[in-house]
Protein backbone atom coordinates (compact mmCIF):
# COMPACT_ATOMS: atom_id res chain seq x y z
CA UNK A 1 0.00 0.00 0.00
CA UNK A 2 3.09 1.89 0.67
CA UNK A 3 4.79 1.32 -2.44
CA UNK A 4 5.50 4.60 -4.34
CA UNK A 5 6.13 3.84 -8.32
CA UNK A 6 9.61 5.57 -9.54
CA UNK A 7 10.25 5.99 -5.47
CA UNK A 8 12.80 5.13 -2.80
CA UNK A 9 10.91 1.90 -1.64
CA UNK A 10 12.99 0.13 0.93
CA UNK A 11 12.36 -2.21 4.09
CA UNK A 12 13.93 -1.69 7.10
CA UNK A 13 14.30 -4.95 9.20
CA UNK A 14 15.70 -4.76 13.33
CA UNK A 15 15.69 -8.11 14.17
CA UNK A 16 18.20 -10.52 15.93
CA UNK A 17 17.88 -13.31 12.77
CA UNK A 18 16.30 -15.65 14.66
CA UNK A 19 12.75 -15.80 12.51
CA UNK A 20 10.09 -17.94 13.77
CA UNK A 21 7.64 -15.99 12.74
CA UNK A 22 5.93 -16.18 8.97
CA UNK A 23 8.82 -17.56 6.67
CA UNK A 24 11.25 -19.07 8.79
CA UNK A 25 13.40 -21.34 6.11
CA UNK A 26 16.53 -19.66 5.02
CA UNK A 27 15.69 -20.51 1.17
CA UNK A 28 12.17 -19.54 1.33
CA UNK A 29 13.34 -15.95 3.10
CA UNK A 30 15.79 -15.83 0.36
CA UNK A 31 13.04 -16.13 -2.13
CA UNK A 32 10.94 -13.93 -0.64
CA UNK A 33 13.06 -10.74 -0.73
CA UNK A 34 14.85 -11.67 -4.34
CA UNK A 35 11.40 -11.46 -6.02
CA UNK A 36 10.48 -8.00 -3.99
CA UNK A 37 13.66 -6.67 -4.84
CA UNK A 38 12.75 -7.50 -8.91
CA UNK A 39 9.97 -5.18 -7.89
CA UNK A 40 11.77 -2.34 -6.82
CA UNK A 41 11.65 -2.63 -2.78
CA UNK A 42 14.93 -2.77 -1.39
CA UNK A 43 15.94 -4.71 2.42
CA UNK A 44 18.10 -3.21 5.07
CA UNK A 45 18.72 -5.47 7.62
CA UNK A 46 20.08 -4.00 11.29
CA UNK A 47 21.37 -7.03 13.69
CA UNK A 48 20.16 -6.21 17.26
CA UNK A 49 20.52 -8.73 20.28
CA UNK A 50 22.93 -11.16 21.70
CA UNK A 51 23.39 -14.87 22.49
CA UNK A 52 21.51 -16.23 19.50
CA UNK A 53 22.52 -13.23 17.18
CA UNK A 54 22.58 -14.59 13.72
CA UNK A 55 24.69 -11.94 11.70
CA UNK A 56 25.48 -14.19 9.00
CA UNK A 57 21.92 -14.72 7.68
CA UNK A 58 20.94 -11.26 7.71
CA UNK A 59 23.94 -10.45 5.69
CA UNK A 60 23.46 -12.84 3.04
CA UNK A 61 19.31 -11.23 3.07
CA UNK A 62 20.62 -7.86 2.82
CA UNK A 63 22.77 -8.82 -0.25
CA UNK A 64 20.26 -10.43 -1.62
CA UNK A 65 17.74 -7.23 -1.42
CA UNK A 66 20.21 -4.89 -2.64
CA UNK A 67 20.32 -3.44 0.46
CA UNK A 68 22.86 -2.29 3.47
CA UNK A 69 23.25 -4.67 6.76
CA UNK A 70 24.98 -3.14 10.34
CA UNK A 71 24.86 -4.23 13.82
CA UNK A 72 23.78 -2.14 16.46
CA UNK A 73 25.74 -2.83 19.78
CA UNK A 74 25.47 0.31 21.08
CA UNK A 75 23.74 3.62 20.70
CA UNK A 76 26.57 5.24 18.84
CA UNK A 77 26.68 3.00 15.94
CA UNK A 78 22.33 3.59 15.97
CA UNK A 79 23.34 6.92 15.52
CA UNK A 80 25.79 6.30 13.14
CA UNK A 81 23.98 4.41 10.68
CA UNK A 82 20.39 6.14 11.44
CA UNK A 83 21.70 9.38 11.55
CA UNK A 84 24.86 10.17 10.32
CA UNK A 85 24.96 7.64 7.53
CA UNK A 86 21.05 8.13 6.56
CA UNK A 87 21.32 9.17 2.95
CA UNK A 88 23.87 6.34 2.36
CA UNK A 89 21.62 3.69 4.28
CA UNK A 90 18.30 5.27 2.50
CA UNK A 91 18.83 6.80 -0.83
CA UNK A 92 20.87 4.68 -3.30
CA UNK A 93 23.17 6.33 -6.18
CA UNK A 94 23.91 3.14 -8.01
CA UNK A 95 22.52 -0.45 -7.81
CA UNK A 96 23.95 -3.95 -8.33
CA UNK A 97 27.55 -2.57 -8.65
CA UNK A 98 30.39 -4.56 -8.20
CA UNK A 99 34.21 -4.21 -8.97
CA UNK A 100 36.74 -6.59 -11.61
CA UNK A 101 40.13 -6.55 -10.73
CA UNK A 102 42.99 -7.93 -13.15
CA UNK A 103 46.31 -7.65 -12.11
CA UNK A 104 49.59 -7.76 -14.19
CA UNK A 105 51.20 -11.21 -14.16
CA UNK A 106 54.05 -8.98 -14.87
CA UNK A 107 54.03 -7.49 -11.36
CA UNK A 108 51.93 -9.31 -9.21
CA UNK A 109 52.66 -13.49 -8.76
CA UNK A 110 49.86 -14.27 -6.37
CA UNK A 111 47.14 -11.91 -4.46
CA UNK A 112 44.38 -12.35 -2.22
CA UNK A 113 41.64 -10.62 -1.00
CA UNK A 114 40.85 -9.86 2.57
CA UNK A 115 37.55 -9.91 4.30
CA UNK A 116 36.20 -12.63 1.74
CA UNK A 117 36.54 -15.46 4.59
CA UNK A 118 32.48 -16.06 4.80
CA UNK A 119 31.82 -15.59 1.59
CA UNK A 120 33.51 -17.99 -0.57
CA UNK A 121 31.13 -19.21 -2.57
CA UNK A 122 30.54 -16.05 -4.09
CA UNK A 123 34.38 -15.80 -4.77
CA UNK A 124 33.68 -19.01 -6.94
CA UNK A 125 30.56 -17.85 -8.48
CA UNK A 126 31.52 -16.45 -12.43
CA UNK A 127 30.95 -12.28 -12.66
CA UNK A 128 27.92 -13.02 -14.78
CA UNK A 129 26.54 -14.98 -11.18
CA UNK A 130 27.71 -12.58 -8.61
CA UNK A 131 25.00 -9.81 -7.93
CA UNK A 132 26.27 -6.63 -6.84
CA UNK A 133 25.27 -4.99 -4.07
CA UNK A 134 23.84 -1.18 -3.50
CA UNK A 135 26.07 1.81 -3.03
CA UNK A 136 24.29 4.76 -1.24
CA UNK A 137 25.24 8.48 -1.41
CA UNK A 138 28.37 8.95 0.03
CA UNK A 139 28.90 5.46 0.72
CA UNK A 140 32.62 4.47 0.53
CA UNK A 141 33.68 0.53 -0.28
CA UNK A 142 37.03 -0.06 0.54
CA UNK A 143 38.70 -3.90 -0.98
CA UNK A 144 42.12 -4.74 0.68
CA UNK A 145 44.44 -6.86 -1.54
CA UNK A 146 47.59 -8.94 0.00
CA UNK A 147 50.00 -8.99 -3.01
CA UNK A 148 53.08 -11.17 -3.83
CA UNK A 149 54.98 -9.02 -6.09
CA UNK A 150 56.92 -10.47 -8.91
CA UNK A 151 61.07 -10.63 -8.52
CA UNK A 152 62.12 -7.37 -10.02
CA UNK A 153 58.47 -5.85 -9.86
CA UNK A 154 60.68 -2.44 -9.06
CA UNK A 155 61.55 -2.17 -12.51
CA UNK A 156 58.37 -3.02 -14.36
CA UNK A 157 57.01 0.05 -15.72
CA UNK A 158 53.22 -1.23 -16.92
CA UNK A 159 50.50 -0.38 -14.67
CA UNK A 160 49.90 -2.85 -11.98
CA UNK A 161 46.18 -3.95 -12.48
CA UNK A 162 42.95 -2.92 -13.88
CA UNK A 163 39.72 -2.53 -12.27
CA UNK A 164 36.72 -2.17 -13.79
CA UNK A 165 33.57 -1.07 -11.86
CA UNK A 166 30.02 -2.17 -13.10
CA UNK A 167 27.05 -0.61 -11.48
CA UNK A 168 22.82 0.15 -12.52
CA UNK A 169 22.34 3.59 -12.47
CA UNK A 170 18.59 3.58 -9.83
CA UNK A 171 17.11 6.80 -12.37
CA UNK A 172 16.94 4.80 -15.99
CA UNK A 173 18.40 1.35 -14.79
CA UNK A 174 20.93 1.72 -17.58
CA UNK A 175 24.36 -0.21 -16.87
CA UNK A 176 27.38 1.62 -16.87
CA UNK A 177 31.02 0.48 -16.73
CA UNK A 178 33.86 2.66 -16.18
CA UNK A 179 37.87 1.43 -16.50
CA UNK A 180 40.67 2.31 -14.33
CA UNK A 181 44.28 2.06 -14.63
CA UNK A 182 46.22 1.34 -11.52
CA UNK A 183 49.32 2.37 -11.53
CA UNK A 184 52.54 1.28 -9.47
CA UNK A 185 53.18 3.98 -6.72
CA UNK A 186 54.72 2.02 -3.58
CA UNK A 187 55.31 4.00 -0.69
CA UNK A 188 56.34 2.12 2.98
CA UNK A 189 53.16 2.14 5.22
CA UNK A 190 54.26 5.16 6.93
CA UNK A 191 54.83 7.66 4.87
CA UNK A 192 51.51 6.90 3.31
CA UNK A 193 48.22 9.05 3.81
CA UNK A 194 46.19 8.78 6.90
CA UNK A 195 43.44 7.01 5.39
CA UNK A 196 45.47 4.17 4.02
CA UNK A 197 47.21 3.43 7.33
CA UNK A 198 43.94 3.31 9.28
CA UNK A 199 42.45 1.15 6.72
CA UNK A 200 45.94 -1.15 7.17
CA UNK A 201 45.19 -1.41 11.01
CA UNK A 202 41.66 -2.09 10.58
CA UNK A 203 43.33 -5.31 8.70
CA UNK A 204 45.48 -6.39 10.62
CA UNK A 205 43.26 -5.70 14.08
CA UNK A 206 40.75 -8.25 12.50
CA UNK A 207 43.65 -10.52 11.91
CA UNK A 208 44.69 -10.72 14.83
CA UNK A 209 41.77 -11.45 16.75
CA UNK A 210 41.56 -14.59 13.89
CA UNK A 211 44.99 -15.25 14.85
CA UNK A 212 45.35 -15.51 10.91
CA UNK A 213 48.16 -17.94 9.61
CA UNK A 214 49.22 -15.27 6.67
CA UNK A 215 50.13 -12.82 9.80
CA UNK A 216 52.63 -15.08 11.55
CA UNK A 217 55.41 -12.18 11.55
CA UNK A 218 52.99 -9.63 13.00
CA UNK A 219 52.27 -8.62 16.61
CA UNK A 220 49.74 -6.50 18.60
CA UNK A 221 52.86 -4.35 19.35
CA UNK A 222 52.81 -3.53 15.35
CA UNK A 223 49.63 -2.61 15.17
CA UNK A 224 50.03 -0.13 17.86
CA UNK A 225 53.11 1.19 16.32
CA UNK A 226 50.93 2.58 13.33
CA UNK A 227 47.11 3.07 14.74
CA UNK A 228 47.28 6.14 17.31
CA UNK A 229 49.18 8.20 14.36
CA UNK A 230 46.78 7.55 12.06
CA UNK A 231 42.88 7.93 13.74
CA UNK A 232 41.17 11.22 14.35
CA UNK A 233 40.92 12.95 17.64
CA UNK A 234 37.35 13.61 16.74
CA UNK A 235 35.88 11.07 15.15
CA UNK A 236 34.49 8.73 18.09
CA UNK A 237 34.49 5.13 15.37
CA UNK A 238 38.42 6.23 15.47
CA UNK A 239 38.88 6.52 18.93
CA UNK A 240 36.38 3.03 19.90
CA UNK A 241 39.15 1.39 17.35
CA UNK A 242 42.10 2.38 19.45
CA UNK A 243 40.30 1.85 22.80
CA UNK A 244 39.24 -1.58 21.00
CA UNK A 245 42.60 -2.12 19.88
CA UNK A 246 44.62 -1.26 23.18
CA UNK A 247 42.54 -4.06 25.11
CA UNK A 248 42.98 -6.74 22.65
CA UNK A 249 46.41 -6.22 22.74
CA UNK A 250 45.94 -5.72 26.92
CA UNK A 251 44.30 -9.05 26.49
CA UNK A 252 45.56 -11.16 24.01
CA UNK A 253 49.17 -10.25 23.62
CA UNK A 254 52.19 -12.28 25.21
CA UNK A 255 52.91 -10.86 28.82
CA UNK A 256 56.51 -9.62 29.01
CA UNK A 257 59.06 -9.09 31.32
CA UNK A 258 58.16 -12.12 33.91
CA UNK A 259 60.90 -14.31 34.13
CA UNK A 260 59.64 -18.17 35.36
CA UNK A 261 61.01 -19.15 38.68
CA UNK A 262 63.95 -21.78 38.34
CA UNK A 263 64.07 -23.67 41.14
CA UNK A 264 63.71 -23.05 44.94
CA UNK A 265 60.61 -24.16 47.09
CA UNK A 266 57.35 -22.94 45.41
CA UNK A 267 55.26 -19.73 47.19
CA UNK A 268 52.14 -20.43 48.84
CA UNK A 269 49.23 -18.05 47.16
CA UNK A 270 48.08 -15.44 49.74
CA UNK A 271 45.63 -13.99 47.83
CA UNK A 272 43.62 -13.39 44.51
Amino acid sequence: RSFIKGGNNRIILATDGDFNVGEVSEEALMNLVHQKQQTGIFLTCLGVGMGNYKDSKLEALAKKGNGNFAYLDHINEAEKVLVTELTQTLFSVANDAFLNVTFNPAFVKEYRLLGYDNRKDALADSTIQVEGGEIGSGHTVTAVFELVPQPGWEEVRQPVAIAELNYIAPDNKQKITETYTCNSNYLPLEQTDTCYRFNAGVVLFGLLLKQSAFIAQSHWDLLMRYLPGSVYADDLHHQELLQLSTKARDIYAPSRGRKPRSGGKKKKSSGN
